[in-house]
């Protein structure tokens, strides 16, 4: 059989020229007029578009199923694509050339449209990688077109399916930031090559960076997706478990298998295979992120232990636990929802990474002896896992009617026990708010990084309590512009002032209440996929609502109510609302909701 499909894939590429007319494809109106004997039998269509950010216009596409029998058609300025695929055997493969630009997509039962682009050709090479069995099968399926191995039957198709392609799919777009999408990239059928959604992390990770090896897909040298293996527990590294009395995570018995990818272990406590799959292939993508981030050699780095303990709560970042430079536990997916908990995930490794870049590596509670202030360690963890309510009861911080001081600067948080919240939680919005602002003083997200990682390395095996002004003149040197931490502190007010009025604007409204207020992406309507995965909250603080100074329209979804009843979350909103910014003036000026009809929409909570 190899050789039947080595000689019809040999027979399919010398004919190339002649095989629209002798298989019946092509596309739009050339693939109806192919079909052979006049037949009047509807033709089975695939559609898609071919992308890597910008569109494969003109390209080459080309169907093929396990016997090498093609159809082949051409994409349009815009990178669509139809061809008919009557006749073809599923799985198959679809490949779309334009100059020395070549991706690829799978093509399974059931599947109207595909879209192919740099991420789904690496998820393909990944996944048939997995089925080598030698050096010469993984650089072929690597570095060659694809279908070289495949119908030298070095790797077969037959293995995979959609939905656990597509699931691995749906988590390298999470590595990569696209955020937790309803549909996925292959088959989307409203992808368009147009900047936006999908298409913007496709721009974000060019296809020339995107490179697929024995560790993984990494994009620009970022790991966004290691191969995933498992391990017997009884053969695995034994869990490091602190002697600590509030310490429950991971207590009961563990799963029987411990999932492991790239410098991780993830071991599990009534958690699915599901969640320990994601959690080991987030994990390794965060763990190597954050490395990198903060300036750790990987090489010098035991490998990290991650427990998932589901019979715990999850929901916010008192819900997990670091422990020197390689120990995390989090909680279950809670009722905040799955993105909430990746977040954690992620606050939790950073921790552990900060642990580990300042030498911080005592296997004791909190990470052994503090190396930095508690307001600089949470921040970063926050900031950097996008847990950004950062203006919340902003003026009740201001105005300090809680009778805390305005700025938390040395504020210790150990007063989480159990899933109790220590009163300096109350301080977490101003972490988020100080790194903001610092980031914005700072030149930006690449220079901040730059300089907490140089923050860090001058703190590295100097603990607080032994040497309190290494850090305070670390910070003050590099974040503070030079000016002394205790000078800073009196300036923090009107510094964080200046920032929210340097960085928003304020749309105010009237005529009714509002509950809240989410930013969602052009063109978007009121689903729930939509408000829970692409919407970004907005502020409201003084009675007004805070809007970025980005130029361009920012479609608003306008919260009037919510309520929780059997299960679901019922949102009671105003219409839509598109509001223009142009420098410092917004169109229109003022949000008139008097009279405005709500609608409602029920998710799920």
């Amino acid at each position: 059989m190899k050789t039947s499909h080595t000689v019809r894939w040999a027979w399919s590429l010398c004919l190339s020229a002649v095989l629209v007319a002798c298989s019946g494809g092509g596309s739009g109106a050339a693939a109806a007029a192919g079909q052979s004997g006049g037949s009047t039998a509807v033709p089975q269509w695939l559609t898609g578009v071919a992308a890597i950010g910008k569109p494969l216009a003109g390209a080459q596409i080309t169907l093929r199923d396990a016997d090498g029998v093609a159809r082949s058609g051409s994409a349009d300025a815009a990178g669509h694509f139809s061809l008919d695929r009557q006749g073809l055997q599923p799985p198959m493969l679809l490949e779309a050339v334009s100059d020395d630009i070549r991706v690829y997509a799978p093509v399974f039962a059931g599947d109207n449209h595909v879209n192919a682009n740099q991420f789904t050709s690496a998820q393909l090479r990944q996944l048939l990688q997995q089925q080598c069995g030698s050096d010469a099968c993984r650089s072929a399926v690597q570095t060659l077109p694809l279908g070289t191995p495949l119908f030298a039957g070095q790797v077969s198709l037959g293995g995979l399916t959609a939905a656990g392609f597509d699931e691995d799919m749906r988590l390298l777009g999470l590595a990569a930031g696209v955020g937790s999408n309803s549909s996925t990239l292959r088959t989307d059928q409203a992808f368009r090559a147009d900047g936006t959604g999908w298409d913007a992390v496709l721009d974000a990770h060019p296809y020339a960076t995107l490179v697929v090896s024995a560790q993984g897909i990494s994009s620009a040298g970022q790991l966004l997706q290691a191969p995933l293996t498992t391990l017997n527990l009884a053969d695995a590294p034994a869990l490091f478990q602190p002697d600590v009395s509030f310490a429950t995570y991971c207590r009961g018995s563990l799963s029987s298998k411990v999932y492991r990818a790239s410098g991780v272990d993830v071991y599990g406590q009534a958690s699915s295979e599901a969640l320990l799959r994601e959690t080991a292939m987030l994990a390794a993508a965060y763990r190597a992120k954050e490395l990198a981030r903060f300036g750790v050699d990987a090489a010098n780095q035991p490998r990290m232990q991650v427990c998932v303990d589901s019979s715990q709560q999850a929901g916010t970042s008192g819900n997990g636990l670091a422990w020197a430079g390689h120990y995390v536990y989090v909680s279950g997916v809670g009722s905040d929802g799955p993105a909430e908990w990746r977040r954690t995930l992620q606050h939790e490794i950073i921790h552990a990474v900060v642990n580990a870049a300042t030498g911080n590596t005592s296997a004791t509670y909190a990470g052994g002896p503090r190396m930095v202030e508690t307001w600089f360690n949470e921040g970063l963890a926050l900031h950097f896992a996008g847990q950004d309510d950062w203006l919340l009861a902003s003026d009740d911080w201001f105005a300090d009617t809680h009778g805390h001081p305005l700025h938390p600067m040395d504020v210790s948080t150990q007063g989480m026990v159990n899933g109790r919240l220590g009163s300096e939680m109350g301080y977490y919005p101003m972490y988020r708010m100080i790194m903001r602002q610092l980031q914005h003083a700072n030149g930006g997200p690449v220079n901040f990084e730059q300089k907490v990682r140089k923050v860090l390395q001058a703190v590295s095996g100097k603990p607080l309590a032994e040497q309190p002004d290494t850090f305070l003149q670390a910070v003050a040197s590099e974040l503070f512009g030079g000016v002394a931490y205790a000078t800073y502190r009196q300036q923090l007010p009107a510094k964080l002032r200046d920032f929210v009025a340097d960085t928003t604007l304020p749309l105010a409204y009237g005529g009714g209440e509002l509950a809240g207020v989410f930013r969602l992406p052009a063109g978007s309507t009121a689903d729930c996929a939509t408000l829970m995965h692409s919407s970004e909250e907005a502020q409201i603080v003084n009675g007004k609502i805070l809007l970025p100074k980005a130029s361009g329209s920012q479609l608003l979804f306008l919260l009037q109510s919510e309520e929780t009843v059997g299960g679901q979350q019922r949102l009671q909103y105003y219409p839509l609302q598109t509001v223009n910014v142009q420098g410092d003036v917004l169109t229109p000026a003022v949000l008139d909701l008097a009279g405005q009809t709500t609608a409602s929409l029920s998710c799920p909570a």
